[in-house]
């Protein structure tokens, strides 16, 4: 930027033999250079995790670890060695595979546990190997008993059955009385429809009101 001295004819510059600025009527260097300048400090590293399991036990504002081994466009699963959790908007830099520290606040959304929208996570390691328990089959009581609670932690369970798709292209499977309906896929299901197809991902919520179980998928194969 030109700094002037309208009155005196001078512009302010800077002038190399001096090692400073000051106002000169003839070109004595580089003009001046307006910068702004925003700091952003560096946060404070997380402390310690809480364990998946005990996570319910806590202040709603907690620190959770595990590996990330299930994606969706809302959010992620995070695994450790007592459970899994939804962790619900978090960056999509997050991979699965990634190893993942992540604080944020403990809440609830039909039924299942989420940390909800978490302000700060660091990224331990990436590319991980995922491997997944047994599944637990979902029938009409498989489900009755998983939703019974009133609050729950993401479990792993199978699905299968012939595919409906909504105007959403998420794939739906009926299962007795219940609706099982995947959660805010990265994939569209419209090529399964009116197919068998075998579902493997977490349940994450029960809408008790539509008898609605959202999985978040992490396997989809025609059966």
């Amino acid at each position: 930027y030109e700094i002037a001295n309208v009155s005196n004819g001078k512009i302010m510059q800077y002038d190399k033999s001096y090692s400073s600025a000051g106002a000169y009527s003839s070109a004595r260097g580089e003009l001046a250079n307006l910068v702004k300048v925003e700091v952003i400090p560096e946060p404070e590293p997380l402390g310690d995790a809480t364990s998946i399991k005990d996570a319910t036990e806590y202040e709603p504002e907690l620190i959770v670890e595990g590996l990330v081994t299930a994606s969706s466009t809302k959010g992620v699963i995070v695994t450790d060695n007592t459970g899994s959790l939804l962790v619900y908007g978090i960056n999509s830099e997050v991979k699965i595979g990634d190893a993942l520290k992540v604080q944020g606040n403990l809440s609830s959304y039909n039924k299942g546990y989420q940390l909800a929208n978490p302000y700060q996570y660091e990224i331990a390691s990436t590319g991980n190997e995922v491997t997944y328990p047994e599944a637990t089959v979902l029938t009409e009581e498989s489900i009755s008993t998983m939703v019974k609670p009133a609050l729950f932690l993401a479990q792993y369970a199978s699905v299968k059955g012939l595919v409906s798709v909504d105007n959403y292209n998420n794939a739906l499977i009926k299962v007795g009385d219940y609706t099982v309906k995947t959660y805010y896929s990265h994939d569209s299901y419209a090529s399964y429809a009116d197919k068998g197809a075998e579902i493997h991902g977490y349940v994450v919520a029960y809408k008790e009101s539509a008898k609605e179980v959202s999985i978040l998928v992490t396997s989809i194969e025609e059966a």
